[in-house]
């Protein structure tokens, strides 16, 4: 049984979803937020999504289903099938998608938040694919709760962090002369570069199951 806490900064319903996938208690207080941002979807041939959140803002948008798509990750992929859309492949991540989109697929369009990494359209567009973005949701920022900082006083705490951005927001969140305390598990390089502190293990993959592994790792579980 892990004693370190361990404290989970993803929006809620990601967060909830990795605590039942880890088996030990978590503290959660979500340093993002997600809100569609209510703009309506415009046409498109295809899509690509980078996260599941791309695929509700579609559907809240009122865009049509039914739509090949190409996605980042099988938790993205898993919410494209239920909505209805044809999945055509799925990637690991940024540079994976851009890889394995084909040359003749049809006009494609990304369906993205306002902070985006990975230059996927651009890098799609260099290829010669005709490429479009719909910005449909945003991350909107918050601070740590007050358990959380109570925690972070306490002593050491386990923290997975999935993103480079949520990496700078704990950064800023977490209270000052505490780092020692912090034990990240970064989900990549591009997370671990952008923490305050070095990471204590980064993930073999960045998916949600190396997450778990090597969080559990860190916990010596």
């Amino acid at each position: 049984m892990a004693t370190t806490p361990v404290l989970l900064t993803r929006p809620r319903p990601e967060s909830q979803r990795f605590a039942a996938a880890l088996g030990v208690p978590c503290e959660i207080s979500p340093l993002l937020r997600i809100e569609f941002t209510g703009l309506a979807a415009p046409e498109a041939a295809a899509l690509l999504f980078t996260s599941a959140n791309g695929v509700g803002a579609w559907v809240a948008g009122g865009g049509a289903t039914g739509l090949p798509v190409w996605c980042v990750g099988t938790r993205t992929a898993v919410a494209a099938r239920e909505a209805g859309f044809e999945v055509r492949g799925i990637a690991r991540d940024a540079d994976a998608l851009v890889a394995s989109v084909p040359d003749d697929a049809p006009s494609l369009l990304r369906v993205r938040g306002e902070h985006a990494r990975g230059c996927v359209a651009r890098r799609l567009a260099d290829r010669g694919l005709r490429m479009e973005e719909a910005v449909m949701y945003r991350a909107r920022a918050l601070p740590l709760t007050d358990r959380a900082r109570a925690l972070a006083v306490s002593g050491p705490v386990v923290a997975p962090i999935f993103s480079p951005r949520s990496a700078q927001l704990l950064s800023g969140a977490w209270p000052q002369g505490m780092l020692p305390h912090l034990k990240v598990v970064a989900m990549s390089g591009a997370v671990a570069a952008a923490l305050p502190v070095a990471p204590v293990a980064v993930a073999a993959r960045p998916d949600a199951a190396a997450m778990r592994e090597a969080t559990l790792a860190a916990l010596g579980c």
